[in-house]
């Protein structure tokens, strides 16, 4: 869509680099495990991924860019997690309903995507960082909306 010109901004992860593209680092996110508070888990402040062999991993479908860097995160560990569901969209409403755990990024609990009754782990064997990134056209005009909208990522986000 921005190669199209259909589209001014986009915010991406990963991010898109190019000679033809402005990208401009939003945020530096880190992966959770995220579980229903009435999940025993609920009750720690961290895990480790390996200990999770008998947790009903619930995650986004295949093929995707954040399943594609969660497959990694288990594969750089050489653990096999038990799927019981690929979702199509956030697994939100099946970790809502304390049907199994995820993995999510840290921006999830600000960007409201899990009810209050999810509690978010921090996962003491994973150092992957998922960036966020703004990006538009090199060269390409952007109207006053844009500007205003960019400048409110980069004040609000940019480390």
């Amino acid at each position: 869509l921005l190669n199209r010109g259909q589209i001014d901004l986009a915010v991406t992860s990963p991010g898109i680099y190019g000679e033809v593209f402005e990208s401009t680092l939003l945020l530096r996110d880190i992966f959770k495990l995220a579980v229903h508070k009435d999940n025993p888990l609920a009750q720690r402040k961290s895990v480790r991924l390996e200990e999770l062999t008998d947790q009903r991993f619930i995650m986004l479908l295949k093929g995707l860019p954040f399943r594609a860097q969660t497959d990694r995160i288990f594969a750089d560990l050489g653990i096999t997690p038990h799927y019981i569901m690929d979702a199509t969209i956030a697994p939100a409403g099946a970790i809502n309903a304390n049907a199994g755990v995820t993995i999510a990024s840290q921006s999830a609990s600000f960007r409201h995507l899990f009810s209050e009754n999810i509690r978010f782990l921090d996962i003491e064997d994973v150092h992957h960082t998922r960036d966020i990134v703004m990006v538009h056209r090199k060269g390409r005009y952007l109207n006053r909306a844009s500007r205003q909208f960019a400048d409110f990522l980069k004040q609000k986000f940019s480390p």
